[in-house]
């Protein structure tokens, strides 16, 4: 898009001076002064466009590089004879992340006069704090513009946070003062609250005012102004909003000063970075390749001018309804535990088999696409590309995605019979009679143990959900024929690949038949069920470890909640020396990451964090680089905003006079 600068001011600067000319008499107007005036008033009317630049619209939202929001803050505002300047010194910023509320407080300069009212007490500190207020507007949406080198970037902004005062910390210690009795009615106003003071033996008070003697004794009276409900908002669901943002608990955010490294290098690589690579590729003439730069995208605009109006006027209620499903998907996404943050840690890989065991039985565009992150999307801008995914973690039964056997944890005759059972899904347009059921059980109940059995079936891992009032078994997902018809290539190999595990599975049978199984003994079956445990476990802690570092203590209570099971310190133990884990302690009780995940730049570093957190259990920040250069030379320098993630994962700053350091978290 362009976006285009008028020349208003020339127009302007010619009209001034042309009314510093002499008029002319009002009988005599030259002919050539009424042309002047026509032109003029033609480029009034139609501006020149003087400059043109591009625009490129971007979001500071890459996983898992890169997390940001940005917001606005509006301060308070004074007078032109009292600037700031005299707010003292940032000492600590606090967020909550749900209401998007920010609260600075600042330490005041000492060597100011402040009134000793002020301070009442050494545990407040001499300080001024400020705490916002969201201004949103839903009709609206609203970004900061930067220029360039000529291009006009625009970044999203998250929230519009009102700062004001905060004086709760002082309104609960003077709340908690007692208030001395008066010592006469002349002392109606307590000394402490700005009246005068009471003085002994003061017979001030003994005239006859009317009032009998009574004495009358002034009280602090604290009044609040509550805004009325709006109307059509509903009065009773403020109260509660307010009350949730209230609970929310406060999260410190380390603070950054504009001319810092780390403030310059988010300016330059999420903001500017991407415009000018963006600009290289047009001027070269060739796409940018979405493996390499994800965020470089080409954006579909929609040109209906009345859409367009509608959406400056807060009037297109399409474009409300698509907000509001997005709110209500990612609201979704963050209940069930399998956020997108978490998936774009994981290999890309780990990504789709994971969102298809969560699912059990997906469906293509109702749920994997919907789960994937958008950055693996840009990387696999195709179908078939994530279809190659698929055929490596599942099978296609009447449109879904069904995990594989051997990756559910399944093995030998229990694989065979769990694929039996997808095969007569298949077979059977995803429907099983009570009978049917009961003869594959029936089938395979001398080698699988009945419990085994069950959990392929109806089980949290199962794929088979009982409908009650026709008394049949069903498959989790109802049949996508619009996946089927969509797809008929897909649906036709997957349809041969039936036909020939059809032949697969009854030679196994005759073959489990003939000859005694292992796991037809009692020491066999509970061998089978500790691997299958073994690899559940597996599979959790390598989820848990994906969305961040862990200590063996956390991934206990944490494997305990989600697997509502106990897990022991030895089993515990077994699974994370597992090689197929890929994950390693950075020292002796610290914690346990992953090695690999999604981004070969968080990869690098974390090498670089292990080597050197094998002889020590601190290090400078400049150590931990000078290791990555080793490692990868310096074409490969990490971005600073990612070193301080992944710092913040495995590590605790510390100030060692003066010099900051970062020592492994413990267990």
């Amino acid at each position: 898009s362009r976006a285009s600068v008028p020349s208003g001011a020339m127009a302007t600067a010619d009209a001034e001076a042309m009314e510093a000319e002499e008029e002319p008499p009002k009988d005599a107007v030259p002919a050539e002064t009424e042309e002047a005036a026509a032109d003029m008033q033609v480029d009034t009317d139609d501006d020149e466009v003087v400059h043109e630049c591009d625009v490129y619209l971007n979001r500071m939202h890459d996983p898992p590089e890169f997390i940001g929001d940005l917001h606005v803050l509006q301060y308070p505002l004074r007078p032109n004879y009292r600037p700031y300047g005299d707010q003292g010194v940032l000492s600590k910023v606090e967020l909550k992340p749900k209401s998007r509320r920010l609260r600075f407080v600042y330490k005041l300069h000492q060597n100011h006069h402040y009134s000793d009212e002020d301070v009442t007490n050494d545990k407040y500190e001499a300080r001024n704090t400020l705490t916002s207020e969201i201004v949103a507007n839903p009709s609206c949406s609203y970004a900061i513009g930067v220029i360039h080198q000529g291009r006009m970037t625009l970044t999203p902004v998250r929230a519009i946070n009102q700062m004001r005062p905060d004086f709760e910390d002082f309104e609960k210690l003077r709340s908690r003062q007692v208030m001395p009795p008066p010592a006469s009615s002349s002392s109606a106003i307590p000394g402490e609250l700005g009246g005068p003071p009471a003085e002994a033996g003061s017979d001030s008070g003994g005239e006859d005012d009317g009032g009998g003697g009574m004495e009358v004794s002034a009280t602090p009276v604290k009044v609040e102004y509550v805004p009325a409900a709006k109307h059509g908002r509903g009065a009773a669901a403020q109260p509660s909003v307010a009350t949730d943002a209230d609970q929310e608990p406060w999260r410190p955010l380390d603070v950054f000063d504009a001319n810092s490294a780390e403030a310059r290098d988010i300016y330059l690589q999420q903001i500017v970075k991407p415009a000018v690579m963006a600009a290289n590729a047009e001027r070269e003439g060739h796409q940018p390749d979405p493996q390499n730069f994800p965020k470089l995208q080409p954006l579909e605009l929609d040109g209906d001018k009345a859409t367009f109006l509608a959406a400056l006027c807060g009037q297109d209620e399409e474009a409300k309804k698509r907000r509001q499903q997005r709110q209500q998907m990612a609201a979704e996404a963050d209940k069930d535990g399998l956020s997108t943050i978490v998936l774009s840690k994981m290999p890309v890989e780990r990504q789709v088999e994971a969102v298809v065991r969560h699912f059990c039985v997906a469906s293509y565009t109702k749920q994997i696409r919907r789960k994937l992150p958008p950055s693996t999307l840009r990387i696999k801008n195709t179908d078939e590309a994530v279809f190659e995914l698929l055929r490596g973690c599942a099978v296609l039964v009447l449109g879904n995605w069904v995990l594989k056997s051997d990756l559910a944890n399944f093995e030998g005759l229990e694989a065979t019979a769990r694929d039996m059972l997808l095969f007569l899904l298949q077979y059977r347009k995803g429907v099983l009679t009570d009978s049917e059921a009961k003869s594959w059980v029936k089938t395979f109940q001398n080698a699988v143990p009945l419990q085994t059995l069950q959990q392929m079936m109806t089980g949290p891992q199962g794929v088979l959900q009982v409908d009650n009032v026709r008394q049949l078994y069903k498959l989790k997902q109802d049949p996508d024929v619009e996946f089927l018809q969509r797809f008929p290539e897909v649906a036709k190999e997957y349809s041969q690949f039936w036909v020939k595990k059809k032949e697969e599975l009854n030679m196994q049978l005759k073959g489990a038949q003939g000859a005694p199984q292992a796991s037809r003994t009692r020491a066999g079956a509970q061998q089978a069920l500790q691997q299958q445990r073994q690899k559940r476990l597996l599979d959790a802690v390598r989820d848990l470890l994906s969305a961040k570092a862990l200590a063996s203590d956390d991934l206990r209570r944490r494997l305990h909640t989600s697997l509502q099971d106990v897990v022991g310190e030895e089993e515990l133990r077994q699974v994370l020396s597992l090689p197929e884990l890929e994950a390693v302690q950075l020292r002796k009780g610290g914690v346990w990451m992953l090695t690999r995940t999604s981004s070969d730049a968080i990869n690098r570093f974390r090498k670089a964090l292990i080597e050197v957190f094998k002889t020590k259990d601190s290090a400078t920040k400049q150590e931990i680089l000078e290791e990555h250069a080793r490692l990868f030379g310096e074409r490969h320098q990490p971005s600073d905003s990612m070193v301080r993630q992944q710092l913040q994962e495995v590590a605790e700053k510390v100030d060692d006079d003066g010099r900051t350091i970062y020592v492994v978290k413990a267990a």
